[in-house]
């Protein structure tokens, strides 16, 4: 949630003016990125997203999916956990 931060300041001639700061947090420029790890060997994609929707809202691909990444072993293909 943004936040609105409002001061008020007083000019040589005692009148009062209000600045408005810009918000610094902007829900549509965040970046949310989560690093888990201790995950079992044989989870989904699947698995990760209806574990973590009941938290929040994920963010989907264009796809439509969401934009989950587990991370694999080159040789084995085996989720690294």
């Amino acid at each position: 949630a943004a936040i609105n931060v409002t001061t008020t300041t007083t000019t040589n001639d005692n009148t009062k003016r209000k600045k408005k700061k810009k918000n610094k947090f902007a829900a549509r420029n965040a970046k949310c990125w989560i690093y888990v790890t201790g995950l079992p060997t044989t989870v989904t994609e699947e698995e990760v997203a209806t574990f973590f929707s009941r938290v929040g809202i994920l963010d989907l691909d264009e796809n439509l999916k969401p934009k989950i990444k587990l991370y694999y072993h080159n040789d084995t293909k085996i989720v690294k956990g």
